[in-house]
């Protein structure tokens, strides 16, 4: 998913142009060490929110 994110945003920043894959690893390399990391922190709490929420919905 973040593959594709990083791809469509570079495409409309930049488009479809020679320096399209410079472009593309540039964003890719700024993108992963701030998701990754971002996506196990944030994950867990949101799991535990949508539990939270969702828990007296089903009673």
């Amino acid at each position: 998913m973040a593959c594709i994110m990083f791809g469509v945003i570079t495409e409309l920043f930049t488009g479809l142009n020679g320096d399209f894959i410079h472009h593309l690893r540039h964003a890719f390399i700024s993108a992963w060490p701030v998701a990754l990391p971002a996506v196990f922190i944030v994950a867990p709490i949101l799991q535990k929110l949508v539990l939270a929420l969702t828990k007296y919905s089903n009673n």
